[in-house]
C-alpha cells in the first residue's frame, strides 16, 4: 500500500481499489487482477476534532509481454513435414495458453518437403485482454539423407590381469545421432561407467552403434579384441635343514594374479615335489612344481633347492662349555647336559637320555650312522653325528 500521511492521528483509514477487475486488496497489499486504469480510494473517518477526508490516486496497469517462439524443425528431402510447434515465455504465475483469447497461428513458407533448404517457420495472430505479444520466428531444415560415416579405433590384444581400459575413440560425421556401446560376450568383458573391465579369456567384440537423426542414418561397427590368459609365475621356495632333521614343508609363492584373485581361483593347484623323502643325505635337491590348471593364467614353473647340510662326524667336540665324545659304544660328557637324544639317519628317535651322567652307553644300539642332540641347561642345542661300528 502507498505511504500515507496525516494531520488526524485518531481517525481510521480504509483503502478501496475503485474497479476491482483490475486490482484488490488483500492483507494490506494490492493485486493485479487485469489491465486498465483505475484508482485507490483512501478515506479517513472524522473524530470530534477533526474532519473527515478522502484521496483517490488513480494507476494504470499494462498488457505484459508474451514471447512466442518458434521451435526450430529438422527433415530430410522427401519425409513429411514435421509437426511445428512453438514455445511461451512471460504468463503470469498460475496461467497458460488457456487464458488467451485466441492462440497464436504457425505456420512455414513450404507446406512439403520437396526441397532441400532452410525455411522460415512464423507465428501470429495471438490475442489476450492481458497480454501483448511479441514473436519470434523459426526455421525448417530440410537436408539432403547422409550416410553416417562412424570409425573406432582398435582396442589391441589383452590381458586377463590387465587393469580397466577407457572406451576407444569414436569418429563420425553425425553430431547428433545418440551413440551406445555393448560387448558382445560378457563373460570376457562388461562395460561400466564409461570403462571396460575384462572378466574372461577369449575373443569377444565391442560393438558401437550410433542412431539415425532426420538427416544422418544409423551405423554400427564392430571391433574385435582378444584377452588372453596371463601370466602365472609358481616358484618353489628354497628350503635348507640338517641331516636327520625331518624335512620341511614345501611351500610356493605366486606372482601375476589378477587384482583381488589367489590361489583358490585355479582349477587345479600345481603340486610340488622333492627328489628325496628324508634327510638322511646331505646334498642340494631341486624342488620341482607343476601341474596346475585355470582357464585364466598361463603357467611358468621355476624349480627351488633343498639344502640338506651335513653334520660332521665327531671322536670328541667341545662348545660353549660342553664336552662331547665318543669310543668303544659309550658317550663321555662334561658341562651341565639337560638332555641328550639320538636319533637313526632318517631322524627317528633311537634313544633319550635325561640329566646324563659323564658316561653313557649306547652300546645296545645297531650298528650306523646317529644324530646327537645335545641340549644344554640353559636350552643351547647341539648336533652331531657319529659313527656307531
Amino acid at each position: 500500500m502507498p505511504s500515507v500521511t496525516t494531520n488526524n492521528n485518531r481517525g481510521e483509514i480504509t483503502y478501496t481499489v475503485a474497479d476491482e477487475g483490475i486490482a484488490v486488496i488483500s492483507e494490506g497489499r494490492i493485486y493485479i487482477k487485469g489491465v486498465g486504469k483505475t484508482s485507490l480510494i483512501v478515506r479517513q473517518a472524522a473524530t470530534e476534532t477533526y474532519s473527515s477526508a478522502e484521496v483517490e490516486v488513480g494507476f494504470t496497469v499494462s498488457k505484459a509481454v508474451l514471447t512466442v517462439t518458434a521451435e526450430n524443425k529438422e527433415c530430410r528431402q522427401g519425409d513429411e513435414m514435421p509437426g511445428l510447434t512453438y514455445v511461451y515465455k512471460g504468463f503470469v504465475t498460475g496461467e497458460d495458453e488457456t487464458v488467451l483469447s485466441a492462440v497464436p497461428e504457425i505456420s512455414c513458407e513450404v507446406s512439403e518437403t520437396v526441397q532441400a533448404g532452410t525455411f522460415l517457420i512464423t507465428v501470429s495472430g495471438g490475442e489476450a485482454a492481458n497480454y501483448d505479444f511479441v514473436y519470434n520466428s523459426g526455421t525448417l531444415t530440410v537436408g539432403n539423407f547422409c550416410e553416417t560415416t562412424l570409425s573406432v579405433a582398435e582396442i589391441g590384444e589383452k590381458v586377463y590381469n590387465d587393469l580397466p581400459f577407457a572406451l576407444p575413440s569414436v569418429t563420425t560425421n553425425n553430431n547428433r545421432g545418440e551413440i551406445t556401446y555393448t560387448i558382445a560376450d560378457e563373460g570376457i568383458a562388461v562395460i561400466s561407467e564409461g570403462r571396460i573391465y575384462i572378466k574372461g579369456v577369449g575373443k569377444t567384440s565391442l560393438i558401437v552403434r550410433q542412431a539415425a537423426t532426420e538427416t544422418y542414418s544409423s551405423a554400427e561397427v564392430e571391433v574385435w579384441f582378444t584377452v588372453s590368459k596371463a601370466v602365472l609365475t609358481v616358484t618353489a621356495e628354497n628350503k635348507i635343514c640338517c641331516q636327520g632333521e625331518v624335512l620341511p614343508e614345501l611351500t610356493l609363492a605366486y606372482k601375476g594374479f589378477a587384482m583381488g584373485e589367489d590361489e583358490a581361483s585355479l582349477d587345479v593347484l600345481p603340486g610340488i615335489v622333492c627328489g628325496v623323502s628324508d634327510a638322511s643325505c646331505a646334498g642340494t635337491y631341486e624342488i620341482i612344481v607343476s601341474g596346475g590348471e585355470s582357464d585364466h593364467y598361463d603357467f611358468v614353473y621355476r624349480p627351488g633347492t633343498l639344502t640338506i647340510t651335513e653334520l660332521a662326524d665327531i671322536s670328541r667336540a667341545t662348545s660353549d662349555n660342553i664336552g662331547l665324545y665318543y669310543a668303544t659304544g659309550n658317550l663321555h660328557i662334561s658341562g651341565t647336559v639337560s638332555r641328550i637324544v639320538i636319533s637313526d639317519i632318517r631322524g627317528a628317535e633311537v634313544k633319550r637320555i635325561v640329566r646324563p651322567q659323564a658316561t653313557e652307553s649306547i652300546a645296545e644300539l645297531p650298528v650306523g650312522h646317529y644324530i646327537i642332540r645335545v641340549e644344554s641347561a640353559d636350552r643351547k642345542i647341539l648336533r652331531y653325528r657319529i659313527v656307531k661300528e
